[in-house]
């Protein structure tokens, strides 16, 4: 408890790079599972990057790992330079861009280089192995946060007896001290139309019993149709904080500009 009175008290953990979710969640906390859920192509892997990205290159970096089942190392950090370097994802695999775009992204590949961010895109891993992993990579790298990409794709294991996938990973946060942000989907008969709620929350074995704070992503992908010559703007995206056993629930707002699959924060007021 001296601790806790000492430190500062908006931010106990590593900072999220959105300022309103912080003060909402305190930063992504040592000892805590964290769950991002939204329905297919809301972009949740789009942001847990950005998110990892920010964290490894802020004025004070932080190692982080990344666990992906469903894209290569490659694609991640193609999608994270894009994102930075504000080029199209969609240009880079047609082929289409100009001089000047490359420079760009060069540019922001050197900043990159050297940023303390370890990535694991083995596709087929049981709970039992991926502790295996995320051990190893706290011991060698000293990761503070560790995000996974998903859960559905985490088979369980014989050798954990008879606890759950979520229930192992949040036992993992608290035996390494870090914080496991774990991506998750939403029930597909969830109204795309409406923001989700917790009740709409995929539950493999208890997820939403052991998470510590549970955000479900939303933006309303029926207005996509009318973006075209927008594809730069900002549209309106919400972070549902839906669970938080330490704090506040509520909403984040948030801006997603589509030709760059980048989450922004929304300027105060």
């Amino acid at each position: 408890m001296g601790k806790l009175h000492t430190q500062d008290q908006s931010l106990r953990g590593v900072s999220t790079g959105y300022p309103d979710l912080d003060s909402m969640i305190t930063g992504l906390t040592p000892g805590d599972l964290f769950v991002l859920a939204s329905r297919p192509a809301m972009g949740k892997t789009a942001l847990a990057l950005g998110i990892a990205y920010g964290i490894t290159t802020g004025h004070a970096p932080r190692p982080v790992g990344i666990f992906s089942m469903n894209d290569s190392v490659e694609q991640l950090i193609s999608r994270i330079l894009c994102d930075r370097a504000g080029v199209s994802m969609y240009g880079i695999r047609r082929g289409v861009v100009s001089a000047a775009a490359w420079t760009d992204i060069l540019a922001v590949a050197v900043g990159f280089r050297d940023a303390p961010i370890y990535m694991d895109d083995t596709a087929l891993v049981d709970i039992a192995e991926l502790c295996v992993r995320c051990r190893r990579m706290k011991l060698r790298r000293g990761v503070e946060v560790i995000f996974i990409d998903d859960l559905p794709c985490i088979q369980p294991s014989s050798g954990n007896g008879a606890f759950s996938v979520p229930a192992v990973l949040k036992m993992l946060a608290r035996e390494l001290g870090i914080a496991i942000v774990v991506l998750a989907p939403l029930a597909k008969a969830a109204e795309p139309a409406n923001s989700p709620g917790l009740d709409q929350l995929c539950e493999p074995d208890g997820i939403r019993h052991f998470a510590d704070v549970v955000m479900l992503l939303h933006r309303d992908r029926s207005a996509d149709c009318g973006i075209i010559g927008k594809e730069t703007e900002g549209h309106p995206a919400e972070l549902i904080v839906a669970k938080n056993i330490n704090g506040p629930t509520g909403v984040v707002k948030l801006s997603f500009i589509p030709r760059y699959c980048r989450f922004d924060a929304c300027p105060p007021g």
